[in-house]
């Protein structure tokens, strides 16, 4: 395998400059919408086919690094492995999702990264990832300006907090990289970021994306091709974070005001960092730019320095939970992750949380599978067995891949995490790739922690990211060879039955809407048979659900009950499925039994869980 070039020149045009906006036009699309059902599928179609026009568009669809093709090349055995597993899985259909979902995310990288060749493009796609930022920190900025970050968080907010917190908080770095711009208006600019990035910190008080904040500052120091000045800027965002959340989490300072004043020290800071950016850089006795390394002294010094933004934050917003009992309690939904806290605050707090919990569900559903999983979407259909509902999702990458796909697919994933990032160091440094790859390690750890990969609007960032983080394949000197015919054949293949994998289960929703409509029309035979091409794309209860019914309305009942027994492994680990399928099969001779132990079975695991408060 070859290495990756250390100079890497500018390719030549191309026509996919239009890539990061409709990759834009898709965030637009799905950043309102929820983050799950029909809304979801949509995303991942749009994603692909934004993909796919990118790269009918590029001038050498395969212009890709070796270790970004080998990493692909590890997303579709991942994608076909998790295709595989609905033979096998607890919720075929939502291995099928699942699959879709990686799909999706390897096409998008792959395309975007041929496409972003230029300078221009790749700094368009940051502005992309700083503008959904914007639109996503955007009502909570402006809450924080009418009320104050206290009263907007009692109130809640709409949306999920820690997707709103790990897309908003990506204005962290980006500002790092506006802070040292040569163009003093893109360097101002940083100020208002920042403070859309402090206002929603301080509302939506995730620690997961406040930690993995303070890591892609850390990753921007380490891979800026000026280490000096990219400490300094990095340390200096993260004082302003952690002093900014400070400001704003005193009830008794208005809003407007302690966001003012976030403003003026950020562009102060930016007016200072960039007059240090723009000083001569000493040069060796070859007469070559030579700044200074980071030295071990300044690296550990940049290390205490985010760590006392670590503490500054955390120590500063504890005394946001103190309520004022003389005040009445502001309005607030009841499904507000606040609930539980009386007088704590949640960036302080140990008992919030109940993922130790659902990480030990998940190893012990895992170990009866360890090999090969139990399917995309099991620990949702696990958890539905048990009284308690909150737990749909493991908020873990690691145990989640290990429950849904077993050893083998955490290998494989590994492996393409191992491919990505020797291609991303190895790359030649510039300010760009080094914000780039921030982002991309703040939403990997904050993965580690939390269901963020499960997020179209989170995984539009990280295609992004991930396309402008890798390195290109262009060599300094010279063209690049074409590919052999096999190998351009093979990646068709390849791509061909990703983007079928990923418009699967947009194609499966498109159908059960349209059964869905044809049974309120009474058009039975053509509700079956529209439901019945939906499952054989992705067996999901819905689907089967309109085929019966259908089936039934139409005067069948006989294959009604037929389909069904066909797909018992749709309904059979479902309580709804379960009673679904008990009022047509209870008198089965060969399914009855099989439904009556599996309810018995389901109201004990349901009764040995306490329902939560």
């Amino acid at each position: 395998m070859s290495s990756t070039p250390r100079a890497e020149r500018p390719a030549p045009p191309v026509d996919v400059a239009l890539v990061p906006l409709v990759l834009a036009g898709a965030a637009t699309f799905w950043l309102p919408s929820a983050s799950e059902g029909s809304s979801a599928t949509r995303a991942l179609a749009a994603l692909a086919l934004g993909a796919l026009i990118a790269l009918a568009f590029a001038r050498d669809p395969f212009a890709a690094h070796p270790r970004v093709r080998w990493g692909v090349a590890g997303v579709l055995a991942l994608v076909v492995w998790y295709f595989v597993s609905r033979t096998w899985a607890i919720d075929p259909g939502g291995s099928v999702m699942e699959a879709g979902r990686i799909a999706a995310f390897g096409l998008g990288v792959y395309a975007a990264h041929v496409a972003l060749v230029r300078q221009a493009s790749r700094v368009l796609a940051l502005a992309a990832i700083g503008a959904a930022a914007v639109v996503v920190s955007a009502p909570d900025l402006w809450d924080v300006l009418r009320h104050g970050a206290p009263a907007a968080r009692e109130a809640g907010f709409s949306g999920y907090w820690n997707a709103t917190a790990i897309i908003a908080l990506t204005l962290a770095p980006l500002s790092a990289l506006l802070i040292r711009s040569r163009r003093f208006g893109l360097a101002l600019l940083a100020g208002p970021l920042l403070a859309a990035a402090v206002s929603t910190a301080a509302v939506t008080a995730s620690r997961g994306a406040l930690a993995a904040t303070i890591l892609a500052l850390v990753v921007v120091a380490l891979l800026d091709s000026n280490r000096r000045l990219g400490t300094a800027v990095a340390i200096f965002v993260a004082l302003m974070l952690g002093a900014g959340v400070a400001l704003l989490s005193v009830g008794g300072v208005p809003g407007w005001v302690a966001l003012a004043v976030v403003l003026v020290i950020g562009v102060n800071g930016a007016i200072g960092f960039r007059r240090v950016g723009l000083a001569p850089i000493p040069l060796d006795a070859d007469g070559v730019a030579a700044p200074k390394r980071l030295t071990t002294v300044r690296l550990v010094g940049g290390l205490i320095c985010a760590a006392a933004a670590v503490v500054v934050i955390a120590l500063a917003v504890h005394s946001s939970g103190d309520r004022d009992t003389a005040t009445p309690a502001v309005e607030r939904p009841a499904s507000t992750q606040f609930d539980q806290l009386e007088g704590v605050s949640r960036l302080t707090s140990t008992d919030d949380s109940r993922r130790t919990e659902w990480w030990r569900q998940a190893i012990d559903a895992w170990q009866d599978a360890p090999v090969r999983g139990e399917g995309g979407n099991a620990f949702s259909s696990l958890s539905a067995l048990r009284a308690d509902r909150a737990s749909e999702h493991v908020h873990s990458s690691v145990l989640q891949l290990l429950l849904e796909v077993g050893l083998v697919g955490l290998v494989i994933a590994l492996a393409i995490a191992g491919w990505l990032f020797r291609a991303t160091l190895g790359a030649t440094r510039t300010p760009e790739r080094a914000v780039a790859a921030g982002v991309v390690a703040m939403v990997v750890a904050q993965s580690l922690i939390d269901w963020t990969l499960d997020l179209p609007q989170v995984m539009f960032v990280l295609v992004l990211a991930c396309a402008v983080a890798l390195p290109r394949a262009l060599p300094a000197r010279g063209e690049v060879p074409l590919a052999p015919l096999k190998v351009v054949f093979g990646a068709l293949a390849g791509l061909a039955v990703l983007a079928l994998v990923a418009v699967t289960p947009f194609a499966a929703d498109l159908l059960a809407d349209q059964s869905a409509r044809d049974l309120d029309a009474k058009r039975y035979g053509a509700a079956a048979d529209h439901a019945r091409q939906a499952g054989s794309l992705m067996p999901t209860l819905d689907a089967l659900q309109f085929q019966v019914a259908s089936l039934e309305a139409d005067g069948r009942p006989k294959e009604a009950a037929r389909v069904l027994r066909a797909a018992e492994p749709v309904w059979l680990h479902r309580p709804d499925g379960i009673e679904f399928a008990k009022l047509r099969l209870a008198t089965d001779p060969e399914y009855g039994p099989i439904i009556e132990r599996e309810s018995a079975r389901q109201a004990r695991v349901a009764a040995a869980t306490p329902p939560s408060s």
